[in-house]
Parts: structure tokens; sequence; C-alpha cells
């Protein structure tokens, strides 16, 4: 059984072998290598050309950030391609963004999915956002714009904030829950990216949801998005199943979003 209680990184080299450590030269070219990799259109650079663009993405990669109220949503680095090892799941707890939102630019993750299954592409797949704590080094992470509960019909594991409760709002009131449209194209980035990775000499390992990385994030992305995306996807594309693990100060992912007996309680 592998330890839970350590670094991502650790935790990764424990689980698939020796990578580089930032900072070196190899990442100052990755950087250089994955602006390069901009090209036209959607599909950015999948040498073998295995990649196609897909109809109703919108690409805001390229996008300026130098605006400081975008400040949280910029990039800090890059990495190589071999360094991508995962992807992380996240809920926006709110469902009032919509893919032409002023402040699209300022949310830290790579990705956005929206109700209507409209995907935002927000930063390279090199590129490296502070999107997940304990994850964000070796995982690229995808917003789903929804306010999901932790367990999906269970009104006590919805996050409730301060603005919530002063305005008298009560879980009922605020809940959206991921759309089937969600979750179709939720499946076909998690099964893009993992294209993108292999045809440029990397291989993403596993799907990881935001409460594996923080303790913060008990209910993040909830089990709607973990049953309908992570599990199918991770079954799909042969990845490593790592729903009973933790890094950092993160929480393995409970029995009732994995439908196994861990005896992991929400």
């Amino acid at each position: 059984m592998l330890a839970t209680n350590r670094t991502f990184l650790e935790l990764l080299l424990q689980m698939f072998g020796r990578i580089s450590s930032p900072g070196s030269e190899a990442h100052r070219e990755a950087e250089g290598a994955a602006i390069d990799e901009l090209q036209s259109g959607v599909c950015t650079t999948d040498n073998d050309g295995s990649c196609a663009p897909m109809p109703g993405w919108i690409d805001l990669r390229r996008a300026d950030r130098s605006d400081p109220k975008f400040k949280r949503g910029r990039s800090v680095g890059a990495r190589r391609w071999d360094e991508v090892l995962g992807q992380t799941l996240h809920q926006t707890a709110t469902a009032a963004l919509t893919p032409d939102h002023p402040m699209l630019l300022a949310i830290p993750a790579h990705d956005l999915v929206f109700p209507d299954g409209t995907v935002v592409l927000l930063h390279r797949t090199t590129s490296y956002v502070y999107h997940g704590h304990a994850l964000n080094k070796l995982t690229t992470g995808t917003e789903y714009v929804c306010r999901a509960a932790g367990v999906d019909g269970d009104y006590g594991t919805v996050w409730l904030g301060k603005t919530d409760r002063a305005k008298g709002r009560t879980a009922r009131d605020v809940v959206v829950e991921i759309t089937e449209a969600q979750a179709a194209s939720g499946l076909e980035l998690l099964r893009w990216r993992n294209r993108q990775v292999a045809a440029n000499g990397g291989r993403v390992r596993a799907i990881w949801s935001h409460r594996q990385g923080h303790s913060s994030r008990r209910s993040d992305p909830g089990s709607r998005i973990w049953q309908r995306v992570a599990i199918p996807a991770t079954r799909d594309l042969d990845l490593a199943d790592v729903s009973g693990l933790h890094v950092g100060s993160g929480k393995p992912n409970p029995d009732a979003w994995t439908g196994q007996t861990r005896g992991v309680k929400y």
C-alpha cells in the first residue's frame, strides 16, 4: 500500500519513477517549447497530427493577463510534457459564470466546462498554474461551472459562504449540479488532453480531485462530477485509480463518490 502523507512529488516518484526537478535547464527549455507549441486553432501541436480541433471550444490560452485584476489567473512557469502526470477536477462553487464573463482570465485553472457543454481553454497544458494546492506541480486543473453538493442529493454537504448565510440562503437555494452536456464535454476534454500529452512524449497517469490535494476542499468537485467524469475516464483511458490516496493535507475520496467500500467517510 502506498503511503499517503507525502508530497505529491514524493508520491509520484514512488508510483511512476523519477522526473526532473524544477528550475532546471530542461524547464527553461520547456517554457520556450510550450510557447512554440501554440499554433492556429484549438489543437495545438500534437506533432503527429493526431488531435483535431474541437468545435465549440473557446481558446483563451494566449489572452493578455497583464492587468492586475487577472493576477490570480496567471501561470507561474512551465513544465515538460513528461511532467504532466495527472488531471485534477474542480467545481467553481458558483453557477454564475458564463463563457463571456469578464473575469474568466482571473481563474487559476487550465480550462472551464460550462453547463451547455462549452469548453474554455485558459492555459497551455504545460503551464504551471496554482489550481490545486499539493496537486499543482504535476497536474492540470479543470473547473466545472456549478454549485455542487459534496454528495449528490445530500444538502448537508453543500458549501455555503458568508454571503449565502447573511442573505438567508439554504443549500436547496444554491445547489446546481453538472449537466449531462458538461459531463460529456468533460470526458472529451480529458480524452483530448490525454492524446495531446501522449503525442508530445508524456503520459497522463491518473485523475485526481481537489479534495485529495487540500483539507479545505472537502466537497471539491463532488460526487456527481467524480462519478460522471472521473470514473468513466479512468476506465476508458486505462488510468491508475488513485481515489484512495491523498497528498499534502488532502483527503482520499469517500466511498460515497467511488462506490467502493474502503470505509472512507465524506
